[in-house]
């Protein structure tokens, strides 16, 4: 079930392209998160790559163990099974997962709902059927105010579920292509603060 948390509001095979990049400081338990930028467009001028940049800022100063993957087109080929492999990889491997993506006509990016609906297929082939279970967090930007899409935070049938993710904590960023720019700092401030958390 997805669940908004208080921070959201209107402030006012695949898929594959993936560009791997890992960050790691160990600590006393420090949380395994695999960070994706679901924009097909992961150009770093993008506010959802600064969204995980702000993420993974958070979660390094903590200690947490971080793998990050960014998806690279929009519009690429699916790829074999096989390609995703490093995916699957870091998906299996987190105990949190956490997930940038722009809402595009109502719904997540095509190539990134490919994506996890690979990793379900692939969690239920190889018999890990625990591996869709994690903690997750989803951070969503659209261009509409966020309270237009508050009917549609229920469940895992939910416009904005993933397949594999049963449960997350949902932050939405409303107006996205209104806010000003302390607005936009004050959501990499909380962005970054749920990177400490690990949340």
């Amino acid at each position: 079930m997805l669940r908004p948390d208080a921070a959201t509001a209107s402030r006012g095979p695949s898929t594959h392209g993936f560009l791997p990049f890992r960050f790691s400081r160990k600590r006393q338990r420090a949380a395994r998160i695999a960070l994706i930028n679901g924009h097909p467009d992961p150009r770093p001028e993008r506010f959802c790559a600064a969204l995980c940049r702000s993420y993974a800022e958070g979660a390094v100063a903590s200690g947490h163990e971080l793998r990050i993957f960014a998806m690279e087109n929009a519009d690429a080929e699916k790829s074999r099974v096989g390609e995703a492999e490093p995916a699957f990889a870091a998906l299996d491997w987190a105990n949190r997962i956490a997930v940038v993506f722009p809402l595009w006509l109502d719904r997540p990016p095509e190539p990134l709902t490919r994506l996890f609906q690979d990793w379900r297929a692939h969690a239920a082939t190889s018999g890990r059927f625990e591996a869709c279970e994690r903690r997750a967090r989803l951070i969503v930007t659209m261009a509409v105010p966020a309270f237009a899409h508050r009917a549609r935070w229920r469940g895992a049938g939910s416009a904005l579920s993933l397949p594999g993710i049963d449960h997350a904590r949902l932050t939405c960023i409303g107006s996205v292509e209104a806010i000003s720019s302390g607005q936009r700092h004050a959501w990499l401030a909380d962005i970054r603060e749920m990177g400490r958390e690990g949340v």
